[in-house]
């Protein structure tokens, strides 16, 4: 019996380690096949490249222009295109390809509705700058969901997840730590781009407040890279790792209290639902969207509105202030929320419109 194998075609920005977790789901759990075009050293922004997985192929975007995507369409014969948003052109000129074809097309965006006049203009013209190249658009929560439902897409054109964590290996942390004797932590944990948009400044500035006015004796661990880096302030009780992968950030979790991302803008905020899986409170601000799913107000962290530092100094203070029991409970039901989306999700999302 010769049966069909399920190919999908990926036509990608910068490949994360949340993209691969899915990838290698789908390969080993359908014995397909993924060819993935990405984007060289010239244009990534981290350093992290992708481990080698049997039938997962990595291909450099700068070695193929529309004519050469169109080849390949041919060649490989993808079930599906999936496709990162709408930030090259040749990939839009490939899905009108492949949809011509008959060939469904996935597009990807985690912009938040906001009712802008971008998106006005975008809802005007959806039909040429988005209907048009996608069959269906995959988005991560509910603020997507809002804006792709503005733009015109049915209900059931509309797809999750489109991100997820690499939820079996933050879990493993979790059911390693879980029955742990309660102790005191040390450290508030930050991971992410250090920029201004990530709300770094405000929370360091709320760090050293609260500390030199002894309402905390926690530490603050910052991980990431980032054109804030030279601003964070240089003491003993703030420590700076630069960017590490996800099985060295894991090491460093014992010693945490609770992660807190006070994010100015933030579509989505993987790293809520990393954080989520491996048992960890969470303070986070309500512009990030992966609260909506990961952080449930005084049930296992704390909402806060963005670039409002006192309010993120009370957060803190807060959380700081749990016994090491309720710190823990506050930990097992971030695990629980972090159950809701899992990479075997995003595969049977795909394979539901391969039929």
């Amino acid at each position: 019996m010769n049966l069909k194998k399920d190919k999908i075609l990926v036509l990608y920005a910068e490949v994360m380690p949340y993209n691969v977790v899915c990838f290698k789901n789908f390969v080993q759990t359908t014995r397909g096949e993924i060819k993935v075009i990405c984007w060289g050293k010239e244009k990534k922004l981290t350093p992290y490249n992708p481990p080698e997985i049997s039938n997962i192929a990595y291909l450099i975007k700068s070695d193929f222009n529309a004519g050469k995507l169109k080849n390949l369409i041919n060649s490989f014969k993808p079930n599906v295109i999936y496709v990162a948003g709408r930030m090259e052109q040749d990939y839009l000129a490939a899905s009108l390809y492949a949809r011509s074809k008959g060939i469904p097309v996935i597009g990807t965006s985690d912009n938040q509705f906001s009712g802008n006049w971008k998106q006005k203009i975008s809802k005007l013209f959806s039909r040429y700058l988005w209907r048009r190249y996608f069959d269906y658009m995959m988005v991560p929560g509910l603020y997507q969901y809002e804006y792709m439902r503005y733009l015109g897409f049915k209900r059931e054109q509309i797809l999750f997840p489109q991100y997820c964590a690499d939820t079996d290996l933050f879990n493993d942390y979790y059911y390693e730590n879980k029955n742990v004797i309660p102790k005191k932590k040390q450290y508030i944990l930050f991971v992410g781009r250090l920029d201004t948009v990530k709300g770094l400044d405000i929370l360091t500035d709320a760090f050293v407040e609260l500390k030199n006015e002894s309402y905390i004796d926690l530490n603050l661990m910052i991980i990431g890279n980032g054109p804030l880096a030279d601003t964070i302030p240089k003491r003993s009780d703030i420590i700076h790792h630069s960017f590490l992968e996800q099985e060295n950030i894991i090491k460093l979790l014992p010693e945490v209290a609770f992660f807190c991302l006070p994010s100015r803008k933030e579509p989505w905020g993987l790293v809520i639902h990393e954080l989520a899986a491996a048992g960890i409170p969470i303070i986070a601000t309500t512009i990030c969207g992966a609260s909506t799913a990961f952080v449930k107000n005084g049930y296992n962290g704390i909402l806060i509105k963005t670039c409002d530092k006192q309010l993120l100094k009370n957060a803190i203070v807060q959380l700081h202030n749990l016994s090491g029991e309720e710190l823990n409970l506050y930990g097992e039901r971030s695990f629980h929320l972090s159950t809701q989306i899992t990479p075997a999700l995003w595969t049977a999302t795909i394979k539901s419109i391969l039929g």
